[in-house]
């Protein structure tokens, strides 16, 4: 993608401070000095330099400190609401005009170009789609525990097929167009399957302190590479284990 085609689609990351679980997740120096909003900007920015990247994040009070980790940094930081996430996406593909906006979830440290490029290179294929994803094992990635996926909207379906949708899917975003309103979308699955010993023991997103442990110990072997995290996972049963009793614990 050149420049003459930077509107074409626009990065969003999804960010607050006030994580349940874990508040502060986002901006915690723990991969070597490097948070993961850290880590995900500089990946997007080495791999797809003529892209912009927008940070989506709740009421500007709550999240102040995001402020001060953006300053000097070449991207757009939007305030809106804490809990209709969708209307935060909604304004960025309002101002932006962009044809897609790329989804990215702020917890994944892990997060893969390779799989990014997938969706760009589809939406080129085939024009004509509102949602494009990758559906892992029969499940659409977003819901699953992986976290090393994103997901692909078309501005025009934001703004002018989901103004009716419920509080809930508002939180989700996308929930209602892969669910209840699948047959008003075009929707364009890319298919991986991974084996089902890996699905069941590999959670790279990070939610919880345990998360955030597991994750940041992984990446010091691996360089955040999802591919080499794995495998590596696959090898080591202690991490397994742990990876494991989290997602059962927190099963999507």
């Amino acid at each position: 993608m050149d420049k003459g085609q930077a509107n074409y689609a626009v990065f969003v990351i999804q960010a607050r401070m006030g994580s349940v679980r874990l508040p502060g997740k986002i901006l915690m120096p723990a991969f070597a000095g490097k948070s993961i909003l850290d880590i995900i900007t500089a990946k997007l920015r080495t791999r797809f330099p003529h892209i912009p990247v927008y940070v989506a994040s709740g009421p500007q009070a709550q999240n102040a400190a995001l402020e001060s980790w953006a300053a000097g940094k070449d991207l757009q930081l939007v305030w809106g609401s804490e809990n209709d996430v969708w209307s935060r996406f909604r304004d960025i593909a309002r101002s932006s005009g962009a044809s897609y906006l790329i989804r990215i979830c702020a917890d994944n440290p892990f997060l893969d170009m390779d799989y990014v490029d997938e969706l760009l290179q589809e939406a080129h294929r085939n024009p004509e789609a509102e949602y494009i994803a990758h559906c892992v094992n029969g499940t659409p990635s977003i819901r699953t525990h992986l976290g090393i996926y994103c997901e692909m909207i078309a501005g025009q379906a934001l703004l002018h097929k989901m103004e009716g949708i419920s509080t809930e899917d508002r939180e989700h975003v996308t929930s209602f167009i892969y669910g209840a309103g699948k047959e008003y979308f075009r929707l364009a699955w890319i298919k991986h399957q991974w084996p089902a010993g890996i699905m069941d023991c590999l959670r790279l997103s990070v939610d919880t302190p345990e998360d955030m442990e597991n994750a940041a110990a992984l990446y010091a072997v691996t360089d955040g590479n999802a591919k080499r995290a794995a495998e590596y996972v696959s090898e080591h049963p202690e991490i397994a284990a742990r990876m494991a009793k989290q997602i059962q614990k927190f099963k999507k």
